[in-house]
């Protein structure tokens, strides 16, 4: 059963952006790939800040900054800063941390 069919499926980190964009970004909250992206990205943070000796609070913070990266930022600015905003990112993460919003018509 896939996650879009039994809601048990869904992570914290999933619905936690879900419900971010359904508020902020509806446009954004159907994009699948983009919220399992980040919400990977989250908890794989969350478990090396575990790992690695953070306590739960501080590793909750740290995999809530990837995972909402840009986006508080990007209600308050239009598409084409958001375009430097992810110019920014790193290579390797650009494509996961950061999401181009299609220009409106």
């Amino acid at each position: 059963m896939n996650s879009k069919n039994n809601p048990a499926d869904i992570s914290y980190y999933s619905l936690s952006l879900i419900r971010f964009l359904r508020e902020s970004f509806p446009e954004l909250a159907n994009d699948n790939k983009f919220i399992a992206a980040r919400s990977e990205v989250a908890a794989e943070t969350y478990e090396q800040a575990v790992f690695n000796c953070s306590n739960p609070i501080e590793a909750e913070e740290q995999a809530s900054v990837v995972l909402f990266q840009g986006l508080f930022q990007a209600r308050h600015i239009n598409n084409h800063s958001m375009e430097r905003v992810c110019r920014h990112h790193r290579a390797g993460q650009s494509q996961i941390l950061c999401h181009r919003p299609v220009a409106q018509m």
